[in-house]
């Protein structure tokens, strides 16, 4: 199951390092407006299983693009998606050390 959830995470941040880098890449186009990701948690039964995305806003104003913010936001993915590869990778590791110890158990 937290490979799912880290999966949603992983999901997520790429979508948010998407919209910065199209804020980014469009900051100098006469008229554009930024966009901002939104997040939500995902729950299923009443208990929390990951994150997905609220909405994608767009500001309503002709508000220039804040380049230090984006580049923050960009960062911050970044290290979400690389801590939630590490989830992934354990769990990974974890699975392999079960199976492991079961085929050692049947061989005996």
């Amino acid at each position: 199951m937290s490979f799912r959830i880290a999966m949603s995470g992983v999901n997520a941040a790429l979508i948010g390092l998407r919209t910065a880098a199209n804020n980014i890449a469009n900051a100098n186009t006469a008229g554009f407006q930024p966009s901002r990701t939104e997040f939500a948690e995902r729950i299923a039964d009443g208990t929390g299983r990951g994150v997905r995305i609220a909405q994608i806003t767009r500001e309503d104003s002709l508000k220039e693009v804040d380049l230090a913010e984006q580049l923050l936001d960009m960062i911050k993915f970044s290290q979400q998606i690389e801590a939630q590869s590490v989830v992934m990778r354990t769990e990974r590791e974890n699975v392999e050390s079960i199976m492991d110890a079961i085929d050692k158990r049947e061989s005996r």
